[in-house]
């Protein structure tokens, strides 16, 4: 499953997500991402119902890259967590990956440095903690 179809599976998608954590697992070509995904209903009456928040972990598996770029004001350091939005990968940022055929390609846009993180993998997979 791609990165795409694995947000669909959340009300929201990742749209302003909050980034808290990430691993990344080089021998076994493995990134998982710790997340507080918004699942509120905008239709909700309540508040606290449109702007519920739960944890879930994003595991993308079958690494092929995975970039952060710098920001002026994001660093990796122990910092408050970041809100992110996941989008499309930029054609022109990233060369086109020869001989394989089943992976996708996506990035983060990371608010609080008004910056992106690529990837490009084989699966994702999100599960609700």
């Amino acid at each position: 499953m791609n990165v795409f179809d694995a947000a669909a599976t959340l009300p929201n998608g990742l749209h302003d997500a909050v980034l808290k954590s990430c691993a990344i697992d080089f021998a076994k070509g493995i990134a998982r991402l710790e997340l507080d995904a918004w699942v509120g209903d905008l239709d909700s009456p309540k508040e606290e119902e449109r702007e519920r928040y739960e944890s879930v972990e994003l595991c993308i598996s079958g690494l092929i890259y995975f970039h952060v770029d710098p920001g002026e004001k994001w660093h990796l350091r122990p910092v408050s967590p970041s809100r992110v939005d996941l989008c499309e990968a930029d054609p022109e940022r990233l060369p086109e990956i020869k001989g394989m055929v089943e992976y996708f390609k996506a990035r983060f846009f990371v608010e609080d440095g008004n910056t992106f993180i690529h990837f490009a993998a084989a699966d994702a997979v999100i599960t609700r903690k």
